[in-house]
């Protein structure tokens, strides 16, 4: 799992981008989630909590 801002002046998107088409062409399960709106940190948003939530998510799976 791969998280982005849209709206990122330090890391574009883009490379985000190519990782997860790199990851899916060698078959490998990979997702990527652009927050629009927001910046490379995801400061005090909505956006920040889901993100965890799901990183905790993946974690609990992986340990099943």
């Amino acid at each position: 799992m791969m998280v982005h801002g849209y709206t990122d002046i330090e890391v574009s998107v883009a490379p985000s981008k190519l990782m997860l088409e790199a990851f899916l062409d060698a078959g490998k399960k990979s997702e990527l989630i652009v927050y629009k709106g927001l910046a490379h940190a995801l400061h005090g948003s909505a956006a920040r909590t889901e993100m965890l939530g799901k990183a905790a998510d993946l974690v609990v799976a992986a340990l099943k």
